[in-house]
């Protein structure tokens, strides 16, 4: 739970989406309620019943600029197991941003310790997650995405099969077969990693920095890996558990699962896999022109207006 981009001033005005998660995933903070499917402003609107702790988390969430008067809350978003929270640092923080969710946090074990009786209970896994919210984002974009949250989980609980192959998935103007969390498909950011199969060594370095920091951003990943450098990148970007969209040209049938490698990111919802092509039981060496389509598809996913 500890990502930070370096080279950043996280003292200067800037938006900023924060991230914690309950120690051991607990569901303390609330339970979802409602249907994925439920019409807005009715009961059965996907939502989340805020236990105590969790209203009191909400509550230290809004005295926030108590404590720090440089800041505005934005939005806020409290699951059954995590939060996200948008801040606005308006002028220059007098202190880390870091320090500001350490007061927090602590406010909020405060009162798990308070409600439960209990002085040595802890909230919070160690550490936050932060994703600097860029003045290229359209920030009523991001705030829509913490709101459709409970929705999502809902969505997860109510249709497993969003985790097994799909066929005929339109999008970008591109017919897909998924695998995977098709979910990453509508996430706000995206970015493409393409690399010459004759990249240096530099550029690939290069481009690797530049996935790391989209992927600090809160982008999604999004790559067919077929040259050295793409699958160098993309290896760094799921072993330091960011999310992926991985393209490939041969066909997803019912049996298809991810390698064992990615296996584990596919549970978590890290991953979708995307094919363009038929199934085929046969090894085939993808040609020049598949090539070109997988990142000719990839560029479209990457686009604003996919």
């Amino acid at each position: 739970m500890k990502r930070r981009a370096w080279h950043h001033d996280y003292h200067a005005r800037q938006f900023i989406l924060i991230t914690l998660t309950t120690l051991g995933r607990r569901p303390l903070l609330g339970a979802v309620a409602g249907r994925s499917d439920g019409a807005p402003a009715t009961p059965q609107a996907p939502h989340v019943v805020l236990t105590p702790l969790g209203e009191a988390v909400a509550k230290a969430w809004d005295e926030i600029p108590l404590h720090d008067p440089e800041l505005d809350v934005v939005a806020l978003q409290i699951m059954p197991d995590h939060l996200h929270g948008i801040l606005h640092v308006k002028q220059k923080l007098n202190r880390h941003l870091g320090r500001v969710v350490m007061g927090f946090k602590i406010s909020c074990t405060h009162a798990l310790r308070s409600l439960i009786g209990d002085p040595s209970a802890t909230l919070w896994s160690q550490g936050y997650n932060d994703s600097i919210l860029y003045p290229d984002i359209n920030l009523d974009t991001w705030k829509n995405y913490l709101r459709d949250n409970p929705r999502r989980l809902l969505l997860k609980r109510e249709n497993p099969q969003l985790f097994t192959t799909r066929h005929e998935i339109s999008r970008a103007g591109h017919t897909f077969a998924a695998l995977g969390n098709l979910l990453l498909l509508d996430y706000p950011m995206k970015h493409q990693v393409q690399c010459s199969r004759r990249a240096s060594a530099e550029e690939i370095a290069d481009k690797s920095r530049e996935a790391l920091d989209a992927a600090l951003r809160g982008a999604v990943i999004v790559s067919p890996a077929i040259s050295f450098g793409e699958k160098a990148i993309v290896k760094t970007i799921h072993e330091a558990g960011f999310p992926l969209i991985l393209l490939q040209y041969k066909g997803l049938t019912a049996f298809s699962r991810p390698t064992k490698a990615l296996l584990g990111a596919c549970t978590a919802g890290r991953l979708l896999m995307l094919s363009l092509g038929e199934p085929t039981t046969r090894h085939t060496v993808i040609t020049r022109d598949q090539c070109l389509a997988l990142n000719a598809a990839a560029r479209a996913l990457c686009s604003p207006l996919a």
